[in-house]
């Protein structure tokens, strides 16, 4: 027979089954006792025995169900016994004997004992309720805790409680056990406590300040006032300082003696009476203390005041000095309650001109004394308060503080931010015919925030029906281009900045017409004819009077003496004073001749050359020892500077065929007129700000390689500070640490001997780096 070694344990109320696994031939006979009582089968106990395993079974256990259990098989062959331990719990029986203790108002300790029946296991924790007299349902006050004592808080004043415990095992919870009589919370009247924190301070010639705190009990009923008891020092008792008790927690004694040093005392009272004295405070003397003044800023606005047009500008003080100083408020150096002092300005003459548009009106703004406010009713403290800020309210606010014992101050930076006041200084560059630079400087007040773009805008000025027309509205820097304007047109501009918090006033230009500035330029001399061939002629020149506009390139004609017509030589300007014209035909006479070419046009043309005819002869020789059968021809061995003519003959079976002749060529190394572009990065301007360094990189090619030369402003640059670099085809202009200085125009020029090249580029530095 195979029996466990544990004991079984089994919740009342639930069925126990013993299973008892054997090995029997034959199936032997089976007897069940408990502690050593025969077991007899009833309605809640049935036993049974089976081939391998013998049973007992009970319906809903008992808690004197428990015990051993005692199991004996006997056959023919033997006798087998075994026992097995049976444990029944169940729930915790009721609580006993449960009271209250220690009730106050508001709190109350109830105590109980634990019950006589554990269930057969520990009890693990208690759970307490309450009642109100009042209300039929319990309320949980602890659960959780195996605890015979608990203090009952947040009740009620005069109010009656009913309470109510049982235990819980790890079956469940017993029955209540519930508290006969009520617990009735009411205010027992006591006399307080002495008050806490007495303390002294704020003395002068004639008074003292003593403050103190509530007590830590006030006797079950609320504090009716304090008295305040003095004693000199050295002195034979107290004496009350008031005849009537003091409300609150702070009192100015007065009616002191100078220089006498004193002790004080605090008593509180309620309805019960009056405490015990509080500690008495150390000896002060009744004088006026010396301390120079101090002032300091709310930390708010000690580092400045950054507020909108409209809100209120307020700036907090706090105080300190005796005698306690006079206080002053002041802007910019000048006293905020006083009338501004007037400043002397330069009277400034408006130009005159004939725009038909009227000057924008600025706008009114109310004046500051009016909109000011300053709070001193605070000892101790002073504010500086103005309504509705307007943009001129910008600037330092200062507070001074001064007594007889020195001087202080603080001051706070205020920015009032506001739409930029209108651009200055609008001027033109390059006016032509149909374009115009327009130039012009940044607001003198840019609002308190960056400017964010310019608008620009123009207008017929003889026209009042046509309106404004915007060029653009989304530039950076302060210099635009305007092109596509009408010959003979007078116009009218206008530049709004804008920030963040909209666009300022505008700045009106002065009328322009649009027309160039500078006419064509003068015929050049008569141009002289040197090395004539029989195809070719070289012609040179002296450059004439650009007349106010640098000239752009030259046109050559030529004329056969007969014809009536000239012929233009070249088809695109030239930018050299001589050419090497060429197709013409041996044995003709031909003159020539040559006019410049500015921006206000193509001007007259020189006096035609001497009459030149066309003669020569040409001696062919062989450039190729064998037969080509390519179709190109490197030829080596000319002379550098020489005209050559090339023919070309084809040859067949049957013979050399008719020669191709070519133009003449003369013997040089290839020429390119220089090519100058800027990086991309910078081609179409940059902006940094100040304190960054600048890199300008360009490109300059050409054949032969052309000299490279830098300018700001079509000005030198300073080389002390601006270092250029060039290497083969690339140069670059650089600035360690640029300042505000350094903005501007940077042109690069290319030089070589096809012509003269420049581009340029815009530069802005921002900031107030010098």
């Amino acid at each position: 027979m195979d029996l466990d070694a544990q004991d079984v344990i089994v919740v009342e109320g639930e069925k126990l089954h013993l299973n008892i696994p054997y090995k029997a031939i034959p199936t032997p006979k089976m007897v069940w006792q408990k502690d050593t009582v025969e077991c007899k089968a009833d309605d809640r106990l049935s036993m049974t025995v089976e081939m391998n395993s013998a049973h007992l079974e009970m319906l809903k256990c008992q808690r004197v169900d428990a015990g051993a259990y005692t199991i004996t098989l006997e056959n023919s062959l033997g006798t087998v016994t075994g026992t097995i331990n049976v444990k029944v719990i169940g729930l915790p029986g009721q609580c006993k004997d449960i009271t209250s203790s220690d009730v106050t108002k508001n709190s109350c300790g109830i105590s109980w004992e634990a019950p006589e029946d554990d269930g057969g296991t520990p009890i693990v924790s208690y759970t307490l309720e309450r009642r109100e007299a009042s209300k039929k349902t319990y309320v949980p006050v602890m659960s959780g805790e195996n605890v015979l004592t608990y203090n009952v808080k947040d009740l009620y004043i005069n109010c009656e409680y009913y309470f109510r415990v049982k235990a819980v095992n790890k079956v469940g919870a017993g029955e209540h056990l519930e508290l006969r009589n009520p617990v009735i919370t009411e205010e027992i009247k006591q006399k307080p406590d002495p008050p806490i924190q007495v303390e002294a301070h704020d003395p002068t010639s004639k008074s003292i300040t003593v403050t103190w705190k509530a007590p830590d009990y006030d006797g079950g009923c609320p504090i009716q006032g304090y008295t305040l008891e003095k004693i000199e020092k050295d002195g034979d008792r107290y004496e009350k300082v008031t005849t009537s008790l003091v409300p609150g927690f702070s009192y100015v004694v007065t009616g002191l003696t100078e220089e006498m040093e004193y002790q004080f005392r605090v008593r509180a009272e309620n309805a019960a009476g009056v405490s015990e004295p509080s500690r008495s405070t150390p000896l002060i003397k009744a004088a006026d203390p010396v301390e120079k003044p101090k002032v300091t800023l709310h930390a708010r606005v000690q580092s400045g005041l950054c507020i909108k047009k409209g809100e209120e500008i307020r700036i907090d003080a706090y105080i300190s000095g005796s005698p306690y100083p006079k206080v002053t408020w002041l802007k910019n150096e000048e006293d905020v309650t006083k009338e501004p002092a007037k400043k002397t300005v330069p009277a400034l003459r408006k130009k005159k001109t004939k725009a038909h548009v009227p000057e924008p009106e600025e706008e009114f703004v109310t004046p500051l004394r009016e909109r000011l406010g300053l709070d001193k009713t605070t000892k101790g403290q002073s504010a500086l308060m103005i309504r509705e800020a307007v943009r001129v309210d910008h600037g330092t606010f200062t507070i001074k503080v001064e007594n007889t014992h020195g001087v202080a101050s603080a001051s706070c930076f205020v920015n009032v931010l506001d739409k930029p006041g209108p651009p200055i200084n609008f001027t033109f560059d390059d006016i032509r015919n149909t374009s115009v630079i327009c130039n012009w400087e940044p607001p003198e007040d840019d609002g308190g925030s960056e400017i964010l773009n310019y608008i620009l805008e123009k207008k017929d000025n003889k026209n009042d029906e046509i309106g404004w027309i915007t060029v653009t509205s989304t530039l950076k820097g302060t210099s635009f281009p305007v092109t596509k304007l009408i010959e003979g047109k007078e116009y009218i501009f206008r530049v709004t900045a804008e920030n963040k918090y909209g666009c300022g006033l505008p700045c009106i230009s002065d009328p322009l017409v649009a027309k160039n500035q500078f006419n064509p330029p003068d015929a050049p001399n008569t141009p002289r004819v040197h090395e004539v061939t029989a195809s070719s002629a070289h012609i040179s020149w002296h450059e004439p009077k650009d007349n106010g506009s640098p000239i752009l390139g030259y046109w050559i004609e030529r004329k056969e003496v007969n014809s009536k017509h000239w012929t233009r030589v070249n088809r695109a300007l030239l930018n050299s004073l001589d050419v090497k014209v060429t197709g013409l035909m041996e044995g003709l006479t031909y003159i020539f001749r040559v006019c410049a070419e500015n921006l206000a046009g193509p001007g007259p043309f020189s006096e035609p050359t001497d009459r030149i005819v066309l003669v020569g002869e040409k001696d062919w020789s062989r450039c190729t020892e064998f037969r080509c059968k390519e179709l190109t021809y490197t030829v080596t061995g000319l002379t550098e500077g020489a005209d050559y003519y090339f023919r070309v003959l084809a040859v067949n079976d049957a013979g050399p065929g008719a020669p191709g002749v070519t133009e003449p060529v003369t013997v040089k190394e290839p020429q390119e007129t220089p090519v100058v572009e800027f990086d991309n990065s910078v081609k179409n301007g940059i902006m940094i700000k100040a304190g960054e360094s600048l890199r300008l990189p360009a490109v300059v090619t050409g054949r032969p390689q052309p000299e490279v030369k830098w300018a700001k402003d079509e000005a030198e640059i300073d080389k002390e500070r601006m270092m250029v670099e060039t290497e083969g085809k690339k140069s670059t202009l650089f600035i360690k640490k640029a300042v505000r200085a350094d903005h501007g125009k940077y042109q690069i020029t290319g030089t070589n001997s096809s012509g003269t090249t420049t581009a340029e580029t815009r530069v802005d530095i921002m900031g107030q780096y010098f």
